[in-house]
């Protein structure tokens, strides 16, 4: 039954809430732009920007999808816009009822979340069994995945999902036609299915067709489609159904691979990325496909990262923005529409927390 557990959380539930949500007490201004094709802004328009508009505040963290985008909001309780399995919706509509939301993940046309309880919930068009629910009916209102209270991170990619554990245990469900659950099968599961299991994970990211992972002990490992160079295997045009390693490299602290690339930051705080580069997503200055990592830039000072088909944006540790690759929609934020080849700097002057960036659009969070 989908989830209508009200308003009410207990003293341990708030407490946990409010360790997570601590960094950003006072909440972040929302801003979005590119394209806002179903309304995925939640500012009731269709009408697009080229640079970051405020449409927003009191929010914790937030995700773009393909054409909807949700966010947490500082009371916990989360809400989505853009096309959806329910519609579509040009203002934010709350999903579910709760108010316990501690970490949330905004997949192409699916969304999970995480509360309080570490229990984990899904919701969105279902494809191949991507909400891990045991079918593959659309589901408009979060609903529980099993009933395991240990969940401590999830990515949802483009008909696929993964999560890992509080025992460092990877699970994956979904769609599996290139051996993105990396089970070693090109089948599909409809439930969480254990990967991996005699390894500990820490990360995980999941694109279209692909899914990358970093261990504990700091090495990276991906699976799933080489069509694009994304696993930064080195190959392309064939599939890995296993998690393999990348490198040789034991210091990788962050990955994200959202789309049809991927890009990762080191301990030293160096941005690397491999994989799709049509629009210079990859950032070193070229359109060539990538398909083993290249350092983007020189800089180590690099805090976190996001990636989607054809864009790619980053902060720093400043707390500036950077953005780059396809900007036909104005999804790089500059104010113009010409693909960028290398960072470029946005709403600069601002504090930026979170950044996501979807198909068509980005939205980040500024603490100002």
């Amino acid at each position: 039954m989908a989830r209508s557990k009200g308003t009410a959380v207990s003293k341990t539930k708030a407490l946990v809430l409010m360790v997570v949500l601590s960094t950003v007490a006072t909440g972040c201004t929302r801003f979005a732009w590119g394209g806002n094709w179903s309304g995925d802004f939640g500012n009731g328009t269709v009408i697009g920007a080229t640079a970051p508009t405020a449409v927003g505040n009191g929010i914790a963290d937030v995700g773009v999808g393909f054409v909807h985008s949700c966010a947490l909001r500082l009371d916990g309780t989360v809400w989505c816009s853009g096309g959806t399995a329910d519609g579509e919706d040009l203002s934010p509509v709350q999903a579910g009822t709760s108010s316990d939301w501690t970490r949330l993940s905004v997949g192409w046309v699916d969304n999970c979340a995480i509360d309080a309880d570490r229990e984990l919930w899904c919701w969105g068009f279902n494809e191949n069994g991507s909400l891990g629910l045991g079918h593959t009916d659309p589901v408009a209102s979060p609903m529980r995945v099993g009933r395991d209270s240990d969940w401590s991170v999830v990515s949802v990619g483009g008909a696929h999902t993964c999560a890992i554990r509080t025992d460092e245990t990877l699970w994956c469900w979904g769609d599996n036609a290139y051996g993105q659950l990396g089970d070693g099968t090109t089948g599909s599961s409809t439930v969480p299915a254990p990967i991996a299991s005699e390894m500990a994970w820490r990360d995980v990211t999941t694109g279209s067709e692909h899914t990358c992972a970093i261990r504990v002990d700091g090495t990276l490992w991906c699976w799933g489609s080489d069509s694009t160079g994304a696993t930064g295997l080195g190959t392309t045009w064939s599939a890995t159904l296993t998690p393999t390693q990348v490198g040789v490299d034991t210091d990788w602290l962050i990955v994200d691979g959202r789309g049809y690339h991927t890009c990762g930051i080191r301990s030293d705080r160096s941005l690397w990325c491999w994989g799709y580069n049509l629009d210079g997503q990859i950032g070193d200055g070229s359109d060539t496909e990538r398909l083993e990592p290249v350092r983007v830039g020189d800089d180590n000072d690099w805090r976190s990262v996001s990636t989607h088909g054809w864009n790619t944006c980053a902060i720093r540790t400043d707390n500036s923005l950077w953005c780059w690759g396809s900007n036909e929609r104005g999804q790089v934020g500059d104010g113009t529409t010409t693909d960028r080849l290398v960072p470029t700097a946005i709403g600069q002057g601002q504090a930026w927390w979170v950044v996501s960036v979807g198909a068509v659009s980005t939205t980040a969070l500024s603490l100002d």
